[in-house]
């Protein structure tokens, strides 16, 4: 419960409003001594809610799918997106048609939304870390769909728990600002490079604003 809270408090923090007690859950947080040995059994159990061959939304690949398997990771995560109607939300399936609310380059008619985000701490690897940073490091990973292989060592990052010396880590203002600045976004752009311009720009003027770094 005390990790559940966590999680709901940078959610809040960030702009997003968790459903309250009894909702259904999107996302599952699960612990296990063999983490890799619980991942291969779901991917092997439930392999069309996993492959990204039959996804509708976007996925991080066959070669991500692989390291949540097998990969010795003390936490890995899987997230599930589907296609959904920019304006309103509504589900967009392989063949449905687009309504078209505008013309142009700028903007697409369809974004992703994460439906599912599947959590799978091992205990056997954790190793010695606070379960305040555990915390902050869950909830980094539950709120934003992050490419486990991402170099952060060059950013002030609770994402950086398990790959320095530091386990006492927690979660910046530099996250914050992140996911802030990522669930600000509209999530409309036409690709992923406008996008990600999108979020470092949000990023850069609540720096600036903080007094944190210049916004250019």
């Amino acid at each position: 419960q005390m990790l559940i809270d966590r999680v709901s408090l940078v959610a809040v923090a960030v702009g997003l409003e968790p459903g309250e007690p009894g909702c259904k859950p999107n996302v599952l947080i699960m612990a296990h001594e063999d983490g890799k040995a619980m991942a291969a059994r779901m991917v092997q159990d439930h392999r069309v809610i996993f492959d990204p061959l039959f996804s509708e939304g976007t996925n991080l690949g066959r070669k991500a799918l692989e390291r949540f398997t097998t990969s010795d990771a003390p936490v890995r995560w899987w997230h599930r997106t589907q296609t959904v109607m920019a304006d309103t939300g509504e589900p967009f399936g392989r063949g449905d048609a687009v309504r078209v609310r505008g013309s142009g380059r700028t903007i697409s008619n369809v974004r992703q939304e994460m439906v599912n985000i599947l959590i799978v701490l091992d205990t056997g690897r954790i190793g010695s870390v606070s379960f305040g940073s555990l915390s902050d490091y869950v909830s980094m990973i539950a709120l934003a769909q992050l490419d486990d292989q991402a170099d952060m060592r060059e950013f002030p990052s609770v994402l950086n728990l398990f790959g320095s010396g530091d386990r006492k880590g927690r979660m910046t203002s530099w996250d914050l600002d992140y996911l802030t600045s990522l669930h600000a976004t509209r999530g409309d752009a036409p690709n992923r490079t406008r996008e990600a311009n999108r979020i470092a720009r949000s990023m850069l003027e609540r720096q600036a604003e903080a007094g944190t770094t210049p916004a250019s």
